[in-house]
């Protein structure tokens, strides 16, 4: 059974969606459920230099085996209906009704050989909504997104690399995903931002580490650095890797965005 618990929420200029948490594919063990999980580009399978500390995926997060990939999954086709998520090969390859702004936490999924990822519409099962083969390194955290592909009608399936490299006592991690259906770049501001020159869609910003506490970001568009599309409040706590998903639309005012946290190890 999966459980659904409320997400992280930022404050907006434009529509608030709030993203429902969802513990994990089919048969995923709630102990291992996360109320935070996240995306940063850029996992490395190794021990961190003068640490003790293994940065596997099935080591920082407990689940799987060595060798896995692991998978969470964001629907962030806004707006949008529930969708049902399969992943070939599999033992927990089944997500039913995971609606616009939900998320799904991690399960192991076999690296390598292009892993077949298919979206359906949970009202209407027959419909093939996006199809992917995507190749998943082992022993990296992944989150795949659902998005509106930019300026077309079909969507889109972005694997996003996880960092789950530890951090330094008292810091956090962010980086930014673009998932706009209409933007063509966005920057962010005031954040010693990774994106001062614009994330084009569909892409992720390099991560940064930053001490935790309490920020304000603006997101614009990459031509355009006057004219504010969202104003974000963000507290990062520390030892947090975050992941800010920016979706919806800037034409229809349907803005939202998303964000999640996936707990790291302090770096010794």
């Amino acid at each position: 059974m999966t459980t659904r618990r409320a997400g992280l929420v930022l404050t907006l200029t434009a529509l608030l969606v709030t993203p429902t948490f969802v513990s994990g594919f089919l048969n995923a063990d709630p102990a291992n459920a996360r109320q935070e999980v996240g995306a940063t580009p850029a996992g490395t399978p190794i021990t961190t230099p003068g640490s003790d500390i293994d940065t596997r995926c099935s080591v920082v997060l407990g689940i799987g085996d060595d060798g896995d990939a692991c998978v969470a999954f964001v629907n962030a086709l806004l707006p949008g209906g529930a969708v049902d998520v399969t992943v070939a090969d599999s033992s927990r390859s089944t997500a039913t009704g995971v609606g616009a702004g939900e998320y799904v936490d991690f399960v192991p999924v076999p690296a390598g050989g292009g892993s077949a990822f298919e979206v359906r519409d949970t009202a209407t099962p027959e419909v093939v909504i996006a199809e992917a083969a995507l190749e998943l390194d082992p022993d990296i955290a992944y989150v795949v997104v659902l998005e509106q592909a930019y300026d077309e009608g079909t969507p889109n399936l972005i694997a996003v690399p996880v960092d789950l490299a530890p951090l330094g006592t008292d810091e956090a991690r962010i980086a930014f995903h673009h998932a706009v259906s209409d933007a063509d770049q966005l920057s962010v501001l005031g954040l010693d931002a990774p994106s001062d020159e614009g994330i084009l869609p569909g892409e992720t910003t390099g991560s940064i580490d930053l001490e935790g506490g309490d920020y304000g970001i603006d997101i614009v568009p990459g031509n355009a650095p006057d004219q504010i599309l969202a104003t974000l409040d963000v507290q990062l706590e520390a030892n947090l890797s975050y992941v800010v998903i920016i979706g919806g639309s800037t034409g229809d005012r349907t803005l939202t965005v998303i964000y999640a946290a996936a707990p790291v190890a302090t770096r010794t």
